[in-house]
């Protein structure tokens, strides 16, 4: 799905990559510009993500979410609304490995929607969250029309999922405040695959001080052209 086929601006919510794409001032996430993003090996994403299984899986904590079953609830919410989730979605979150790949340095976590939620800004469209910031500071959700067209979008507010996330010791709840929601990647594959790279280069720079993999080095010279 294209930018211009939804309603939202378009935006890159991330954390730095040292030397290459800086924060202006001290934060945890700045906003980037989506279409100075590098370009993604899109001839890679055919649903199966074979890219991701090369990376090294992460162990899982004791309050690892249950993926699967959060998913069966959620298909049998889609089914009744009459809404068709994308197939690399529910083979990613249905597989007890690939979300394990998927490092953080800020600590995200998957976790899918209570509920399949309208989205306030269209007609027909809806959104299901499906991974949070530890803190509570940025929400990333599947947009999805009844068409079947979805891409990704990431919000500073909770929508359709229940539990506590504090952000500033406060607990977040869904409410009808002011907030707003930026379209960040065509597909959840596209998502992943960004969201990913750009984690295994801040270890890599930032933490574990080692060198760059050949892809990652090609990701971030976008920013030195």
């Amino acid at each position: 799905m294209l930018p211009n086929q939804t309603p939202f601006p378009t935006a890159w919510l991330s954390t730095e990559l040292e030397g290459y794409r800086d924060h202006s001032e001290p934060t945890t996430y700045s906003q980037f510009s989506y279409e100075n993003l590098p370009p993604l090996p899109t001839e890679l994403f055919r649903g199966d993500f074979e890219w991701l299984k090369e990376s090294q899986p992460q162990e899982a904590d004791d309050e690892t979410v249950d993926l699967h079953s959060q998913l069966e609830r959620l298909l049998t919410t889609a089914s009744q609304i009459k809404l068709t989730l994308p197939e690399e979605f529910v083979r990613f979150m249905k597989s007890p490995d690939l979300p394990k790949h998927i490092r953080s340095c800020t600590d995200c976590f998957f976790d899918l929607s209570d509920e399949i939620v309208e989205t306030p800004a269209s007609e027909g469209g809806y959104l299901i969250h499906f991974l949070s910031d530890s803190q509570g500071c940025l929400f990333w959700y599947l947009y999805l029309t009844k068409t079947g067209e979805h891409c990704v979008v990431v919000s500073d507010k909770l929508f359709g999922i229940e539990g506590e996330f504090l952000r500033d010791g406060e607990e977040i709840e869904d409410s009808d405040e002011e907030s707003y929601i930026f379209f960040c990647a065509r597909s959840f594959e596209e998502f992943i695959y960004r969201f990913w790279i750009e984690n295994e280069i801040w270890f890599a720079l930032s933490y574990d001080d080692e060198p760059l993999k050949e892809d990652q080095q090609n990701y971030v010279e976008h920013y030195k052209r």
